[in-house]
């Protein structure tokens, strides 16, 4: 009988020991596939901060009256001509499905010239006459959030999404004794589709790609696209040479005068001009 207890007792912590070996396993192999799972997604978790100078030719008009001496040339009449301007962005892409990845941008498209007029020229109401010494200022700086996916990425990549562009600037004409000064502001914040195609030279760390943000509504019309060609190294650290256009023409833009009341203007600008950059990968 004490033997028969024995056998049983043995059986059944043979049992327990092998359960829990089992137990084990399972939880080794749990945490294994956790653990590779956290690192593959790890690897697709990814950081970029870039800065550049854009060399801007500027072009078009601004025109606030609706008639021939109120159509404003920002070369001829304002001497605005090239400018460079910084600008900045950080970059934060990750595999989590839904969410979208993030991208913001900052820059700096302004001037500042003086120019003799050759005709006289009427802003937001105030006439300056010919051979009058004028100084004017463009301010259209601004600020871009972009949230896109990528539904392909590997050696070509695909991004879509959409882009809130802050329009944050002013447009200011003044005469050299400062007796007479023009001034209209913009505030606003509106969407511009977003796509962005690039491709990647095998292990060179060279790569190519163009980025757009675009949309047409209403007879306005807003584009903004880049081609770049880039060099990764493979400490994170990359240059970047390429190519930017930007184009606004709208009718009616909402605008604050300098006194403060509401107006409306109607703008044809286009800067476009090459950029160079430096960028680090995380």
């Amino acid at each position: 009988m004490a033997s028969v207890q024995f056998r049983t007792g043995a059986q059944q912590a043979l049992k327990n020991r092998g359960a829990t070996v089992q137990r084990l396993c399972e939880v080794s192999l749990f945490t294994t596939v956790m653990l590779s799972s956290f690192e593959l997604h790890a690897a697709d978790f990814a950081a970029r901060m870039g800065v550049g100078s854009w060399q801007q030719d500027l072009g078009g008009s601004i025109d606030s009256t609706n008639t021939d001496i109120g159509t404003v040339s920002v070369k001829n009449d304002l001497g605005f001509d090239s400018e460079s301007g910084l600008s900045y962005y950080l970059l934060l892409e990750h595999p989590l499905g839904v969410v979208p990845n993030v991208k913001l941008q900052y820059t700096e498209l302004n001037s500042d010239e003086s120019n003799v007029l050759e005709r006289d020229i009427t802003y937001d109401n105030v006439t300056f006459t010919a051979n009058q010494t004028i100084r004017s200022a463009l301010d259209l700086n601004h600020v871009d959030l972009s949230l896109y996916w990528q539904p392909v990425q590997g050696r070509f990549d695909l991004s879509l999404g959409i882009t809130i562009r802050v329009l944050d600037g002013s447009f200011t004409v003044r005469s050299e004794n400062n007796q007479s000064v023009a001034r209209q502001s913009v505030d606003e914040a509106f969407p511009l589709p977003y796509m962005h195609l690039g491709y990647e030279f095998g292990e060179t760390g060279m790569s190519i790609g163009a980025e757009f943000k675009a949309a047409a509504f209403e007879g306005d019309k807003f584009i903004d696209s880049n081609l770049r060609l880039a060099w990764e190294s493979s400490t994170g650290l990359g240059l970047e040479l390429g190519y930017r256009s930007i184009t606004l023409e709208a009718d009616d833009l909402d605008v604050t005068d300098s006194n403060g009341n509401p107006d409306f203007i109607d703008l044809d600008i286009e800067a476009k001009g090459l950029y160079f950059g430096a960028f680090y990968e995380f």
